[in-house]
């Protein structure tokens, strides 16, 4: 038994849908499109819960043929986009940056996107923008739920609608105080996971459970119910930005338009009658395929050209991708959709050939290292250094034991065994704040000074950035210190994504006020944006990638550096681009010093960018005199980074 067709929810889909790819393709004035995703989900609780309901109440509700149409309708277009995205990558991407986009693609099959790219990826960061398949995350929650909610509807069976309401609700506003702890505790698990999302699809479950009991509204109130609707989810694409809690509270604005628009009647209305509009609605029937192709040109796009793609380009990008997935909803997904056109064999027989091909690329990539030994030694060479400065630095910051990494493991557990308190000279000042402070802590370490530090990954020490997280972590040190004479804090964060003010500046120091310890700055690095690939290409190409220099960016360095000057005066600031950029004893600007890498990734420095800022960063901290580097093959002293 099918559900009568309402074409005001095509046009809402459409809605969602433009404003994620407007968000991903970073048009200014939508830095809320990501809610788009968040209508979805409510969109699909609310068809899902609708098609069961009609269906058991016929007797016509089967648990395997629900899943063959979520099979039939999510799987053709995604394995067609997986499998163009995978043969582009190849041609296009370094092996590193191919496996990764291996590995994703296998979670996204299995899914488990959501899962992968919690442990791997913010989804606000830079590095995301070059991810091709970090939109599959959100599928991994739909079919999570997929799994899940009939089995919840066949066990509840017998209970009528009202109890299954109340059931539903309760599990919803459960959900809602889960998202909003972790989203304040845990933020990467609480954008991912679906226990911090399951509230958005159980609107939708709501709205489909309590709709029916209104046999009629005026058009006047769904008017009022559809413009009050729209506009929570405009407000939302207009002035939600990545530094919120997301999603926890906040996102009941979105959640809750999304239902009353959903709620309303279609009947003579003038809004529904809006969203019903003829391109709207086919922009919305072909929906699915526009959000599965985007961000995969968008982000390849930009992995081939280095990342230097304007606004132009990707409003170019945007508009090439409506005919392609026009034609993948109409050659696609439709044919596969219909079990009389594509019966049930074929279908899984074509299924089941690409989905055992994508995983075994995956298989191989991760083997292989993306067929590195195919590949020319200067390009195995400078991954095997990368790969090797990188365990130094993972060793050289004390993740796990003074660096918190949410993914690695439980924040208590944390807190429990911290105990870098520093010694000898060092145990006169802590370093707080993100990955760019647990640098510092490297650098004064490879300077034989073991300082005190509690950092963590996207620990920012500005308030209106710092999670709730973070800030017990900066409590919980600075409490075991209190007692500590002459401690100073050390405060460092990254500028990478989000410049920092004078004000920034003043209202950290007024947060950290009250510990009664001086504070000193550390002004942030210089950033190298495409630096691995840049190497990468040049190696691939049978080039040194030591005889080039390669760009940076120190625009927002400068501007966080000059705010802390005005705010915690000169003596206050240690300069680290200063320090960084004149490590060959010149004044240029480098991310290797001869044939010795400074940095592991675009703004995080290796065992020589450490020892390059460690030097002045003693001198600047303990007044001593030590020399400059003077050559590139000096010895880091790589033991007093071990832990």
């Amino acid at each position: 038994m099918s559900m009568p067709y309402r074409p005001s929810i095509d046009g809402l889909r459409a809605v969602a849908v433009l404003a994620v790819m407007l968000f991903h393709a970073e048009v200014p004035g939508f830095a809320g499109g990501f809610v788009g995703v968040d209508v979805f989900f409510v969109i699909s609780g609310y068809l899902i819960t609708s098609i069961i309901l009609k269906q058991q109440a016929t007797g016509s509700f089967s648990l395997l043929g629900f899943y063959e149409r979520r099979a039939r309708r999510i799987l053709p277009a995604l394995f067609l986009v997986m499998a163009v995205t995978i043969i582009a990558a190849g041609l296009i991407v370094p092996p590193y940056r191919f496996t990764e986009i291996s590995e994703s693609a296998a979670a996204a099959l299995t899914f488990t996107a959501n899962v992968y790219f919690w442990a791997t990826s913010d989804y606000f960061a830079t590095a995301s923008r070059i991810q091709p398949l970090i939109h599959t995350w959100s599928l991994g929650v739909e079919e999570q739920f997929y799994i899940v909610f009939p089995l919840l509807m066949i066990a509840l069976a017998s209970v009528k609608r009202f109890g299954l309401g109340v059931i539903f609700a309760v599990l919803a506003i459960f959900s809602l105080g889960v998202s909003e702890f972790m989203a304040r505790n845990y933020p990467d698990a609480a954008f991912y996971l679906p226990q911090a999302r399951a509230y958005e699809l159980l609107a939708g479950v709501l709205v489909a459970l309590y709709r029916p009991a209104v046999t009629s509204l005026a058009p006047l109130a769904s008017t009022a119910m559809r413009i009050c609707g729209g506009l929570m989810i405009m407000i939302s694409v207009f002035t939600y930005h990545d530094r919120m809690y997301l999603p926890g509270i906040a996102m009941l604005l979105p959640v809750a338009g999304t239902a009353l628009m959903l709620f309303a009647d279609d009947r003579d209305e003038i809004a529904g009658k809006a969203l019903a509009w003829r391109p709207l609605v086919m922009i919305g029937l072909f929906s699915y395929s526009l959000y599965l192709w985007h961000q995969p040109i968008l982000a390849l796009a930009r992995l081939a050209t280095l990342d230097s793609l304007d606004l132009k380009d990707n409003l170019f990008i945007l508009l090439a991708c409506f005919p392609l997935s026009w034609a993948t909803w109409h050659f696609i997904e439709q044919p596969f959709r219909n079990a009389r056109r594509v019966s049930l064999r074929p279908f899984l027989l074509t299924g089941g050939t690409v989905a055992v091909a994508i995983l075994a690329n995956a298989a191989v990539m991760v083997q292989t290292r993306g067929l590195e030994f195919m590949t020319r030694p200067e390009y195995v060479d400078i991954r095997k250094l990368r790969d090797s400065e990188g365990l130094k630095r993972v060793a050289g910051i004390r993740t796990n034991e003074c660096h918190y990494r949410a993914g690695a493991g439980s924040l208590d557990d944390f807190r429990n065994q911290w105990n870098c308190l520093g010694n000898g000279r060092g145990a006169s000042v802590i370093v707080l704040g993100d990955s760019h402070a647990a640098d510092k802590a490297f650098a004064l370490r490879v300077a034989g000074i073991e300082p005190a530090q509690m950092t963590g990954a996207g620990c920012a020490v500005v308030p209106r950035l710092m999670s709730e997280e973070c800030a017990s972590l900066f409590r919980l040190a600075m409490e075991q210190l209190e007692d500590r004479t002459g401690l100073r804090i050390l405060l460092s964060q990254s500028v990478t994504h989000t410049p920092l003010t004078a004000e920034d500046i003043a209202a950290a120091m007024e947060f950290f006020k009250p510990f009664g310890k001086p504070v000193v700055w550390a002004s942030p690095m210089p950033v190298f944006p495409n630096i691995e690939d840049e190497m990468a290409r040049r190696a691939l190409a049978g080039e040194d990638p030591f005889a080039a220099t390669y760009s940076f960016d120190d625009g927002a360095a400068q501007a966080a550096r000059a705010a802390m000057i005005g705010v915690a005066g000169p003596a206050n600031v240690f300069d680290t681009q200063k320090a960084f950029c004149e490590a060959d004893g010149g004044a240029s600007c480098a991310a290797h010093i001869g044939r010795q890498l400074l940095l592991v990734d675009p703004d995080h420095v290796s065992s020589v960018g450490a020892l390059a800022i460690g030097r002045p960063l003693s001198s600047f901290l303990f007044g001593e005199e030590r020399p400059a580097m003077e050559t590139a093959d000096e010895t880091v002293p790589i033991g007093a980074a071990a832990p």
